[in-house]
């Protein structure tokens, strides 16, 4: 049965790990600091249950050099929970290195007590800086969003920009500034201790698998998978786009092409800039593909794309692209054969 319940006891730290990987990935930085908190005082209850463990079966079960026993001398007639809230309480006076009503009445008890001391005082120490750090996280974190939004505020009003637009842009911003930002390539540091074959590995398997949606693209893996995996991946990239950011605007050259992986995108032509009639506005969802002509020619957009919701947008650049064709004499003819 004991056996039993340190194995639920460490369970239960393992899915507070799976809790903390959780936060790490999914939450915000305030949340973050939440939660990391949350773990802090759940680590205390836990340790505090521990030292009252201890501390009952020392006044229990081990032998007593004087006679008494702390449980005779402070508890003596109580029920067993009321027994182990007395307990509980020497065992977080240990912990926050506060007092408590029961005092050592043997030499056993005094050992445990100076063992438990120690281990208090390392756990609370790690206690308090975990806390500290956490807090000054998340105020570091709202004080860099704050000096932004002053920031900005102080450059609309040198400029004596319009009342409206400025409400409108404050607005967007602290919306934005609210959202969980994804994380790009150039943000994870640590990328660069890997090797650029096994980057190259990982870009390509975490953009691979919309690329073969495209039939040319398909063609490619299934002929030569390392020139996909070496080559190919270099001229990849990945967007992440607010609802109303603009993708490209008309008449403005185009350096590749895009294909959505998530979202919606709002494509506009207009008779001004495009060979139509009249105006025209169509949306696209995940899996097509916009401005493949780019690849091909020198190409300037005829419309506007423009996000509608979150979306995240696979990106080819042209010149990337053509590099690495002209780098494989059989890539290059199935390329010109298409």
């Amino acid at each position: 049965g004991k056996f039993l319940r340190v194995l639920v006891v460490l369970r239960a730290m393992r899915y507070l790990r799976f809790v903390q990987d959780w936060a790490d990935t999914y939450l915000s930085n305030f949340m973050h600091a939440l939660v990391s908190i949350f773990k802090m005082l759940f680590f205390t209850i836990w340790l505090t249950h521990l030292m009252a463990c201890c501390w009952y079966a020392t006044g229990a079960y081990i032998g007593s050099d004087t006679g008494e026993r702390w449980i005779t001398k402070y508890a003596e007639g109580a029920s067993l929970p009321a027994q182990y809230i007395y307990a509980f309480q020497w065992g977080m006076a240990m912990v926050t290195l506060g007092s408590s009503d029961a005092d050592s009445t043997n030499s056993a008890e005094r050992i445990m007590n100076c063992l438990c001391l120690v281990i208090g005082l390392a756990g609370s120490s790690m206690l308090v800086s975990s806390l500290s750090a956490a807090m000054v996280e998340s105020q570091l974190s709202a004080a860099e969003k704050i000096e932004k939004v002053r920031t900005l505020r102080k450059y609309l009003h040198e400029n004596r920009v319009n009342a409206t637009l400025v409400q409108v842009i404050h607005q967007q911003v602290r919306s934005r500034l609210r959202e969980v930002q994804r994380i790009s390539e150039k943000d994870v540091l640590a990328l660069e201790y890997i090797s650029s074959t096994l980057r190259s590995e990982l870009r390509f398997e975490i953009m691979g698998r919309q690329l073969m949606t495209h039939p040319l693209f398909h063609f490619y893996h299934s002929t030569n998978i390392f020139w996909c995996q070496r080559f190919l991946v270099n001229a990849l990239d990945l967007a992440f786009l607010q609802p109303l950011d603009d993708i490209f605007l008309p008449t403005v050259p185009a350096f590749g092409c895009y294909c959505v992986m998530l979202g919606e995108v709002s494509y506009s032509q207009d008779p001004a800039t495009s060979c139509i009639e009249v105006f025209e506005e169509s949306t696209v969802g995940k899996g097509a593909w916009l401005s493949e002509a780019a690849l091909w020619v020198d190409w300037k957009h005829t419309g506007q794309a423009s996000a509608t919701t979150k979306t995240e947008l696979l990106l080819v650049h042209t010149e990337p692209f053509l590099k690495a064709v002209s780098l494989q004499q059989q890539i290059l003819a199935i390329t010109k054969s298409y």
